[in-house]
């Protein structure tokens, strides 16, 4: 039987966090479309109040304002408590590469989500999360994880993800970490070729995935992190001609915050006119300048970022940026 090649939603987890949702809210508008504040509302799940306007929150439940309507909704949804409910979007935000992504199908769009084999729940369950009896269901923007059939689930508030984004959030960590000319593995969605998943530099940095058991589900690619960055930003035109400039600018902006932090900081090194430099990266057809009114050329720019290629069409093509590999052909260590 051929895999599934997204993730779905759990129909009755999604669909019950909606209805407490869709229940909250209509009762929470139709009290302000009253005017009736002050009031206690009967819910399935019980009596929220509706607070005074100007309240520190919306509503209080049980005597305790609500400050996070997402905890206390999936919290009633699921009959949870407070220690079973985790927001982890800033974890991921900040420590990208302690997760793995994955394509999720969300009505008729797909975004990206994290996969409950990543290094971040390994080191929380150790081997329990890989138990027979532990199950993961997916809720669009939550993952619930049962240890067991009778325990409790937890529930991680993880966020969609933007493929595009993703990937130059991993770009960066990886460039900032081993150098923006350092090649190494990238991980593609064979379905969806311009979906990148995750990079890594031996076998077990994509163990997560199982491609030894589904090899047709991905494709791997070799080449430096700044190849990676024109690869994945590369923008084309109707006719699938490379669009050169836009594609360099927005690579540019990306190599440079990896490399210096911010373009303030790159101009300040080189003393380069950062007003110029701004607009150039824009899209404006401003020539850059140094500071002392020299001009700097787009060669000299790409000598100062330290490209292993000069940008333009030919070198921008798919074949001289990322070489494809096969999985047996990445180290194992």
């Amino acid at each position: 039987m051929e895999a599934v090649p997204y993730l779905q939603e759990a129909p009755s987890a999604a669909s019950v966090i909606q209805k407490i949702r869709d229940e909250l809210t209509n009762a929470i508008h139709a009290m302000i479309l009253k005017q009736a504040y002050d009031t206690d509302v009967q819910l399935s799940f019980g009596t929220v109040h509706i607070n005074s306007r100007g309240s520190v929150s919306q509503i209080s439940f049980n005597g305790t304002n609500v400050t996070d309507m997402d905890a206390f909704i999936v919290q009633q949804a699921l009959n949870i408590g407070k220690n079973n409910y985790f927001d982890i979007r800033h974890i991921i935000k900040e420590n990208s590469e302690k997760f793995h992504y994955y394509p999720i199908q969300i009505g008729k769009k797909i975004f990206l989500t994290v996969l409950k084999n990543s290094p971040y729940f390994e080191e929380k369950y150790g081997a329990a999360i890989y138990s027979d009896k532990a199950m993961v269901q997916y809720a669009s923007k939550f993952l619930i994880f049962y240890r067991n059939k009778k325990a409790k689930p937890d529930v991680y508030y993880t966020g969609l993800f933007d493929a595009s984004s993703t990937a130059n959030t991993l770009l960066d960590k990886a460039g900032k970490l081993l150098g923006g000319k350092t090649s190494i593995y990238y991980c593609f969605m064979n379905s969806r070729p311009e979906m990148f998943l995750h990079l890594g530099q031996t076998k077990s940095d994509f163990a997560a995935y199982h491609p030894e058991k589904n090899a047709k589900m991905y494709n791997f690619y070799w080449g430096s992190i700044i190849a990676g960055f024109f690869k994945l930003n590369k923008k084309t035109d109707n006719n699938g001609k490379i669009k050169v400039r836009d594609t360099e600018r927005i690579c540019l902006k990306l190599i440079i915050k990896m490399q210096f932090g911010n373009i303030d900081k790159f101009c300040e090194m080189y003393d380069i006119d950062k007003f110029l430099m701004t607009a150039y990266l824009s899209g404006t057809k401003a020539d850059v300048r140094y500071n002392n009114g020299n001009k700097l050329t787009p060669s000299r720019l790409e000598e100062l970022l330290n490209l292993p290629f000069n940008v333009n069409a030919e070198e921008l093509k798919n074949k001289n940026l990322l070489i494809e590999v096969n999985y047996d052909d990445i180290p194992s260590q």
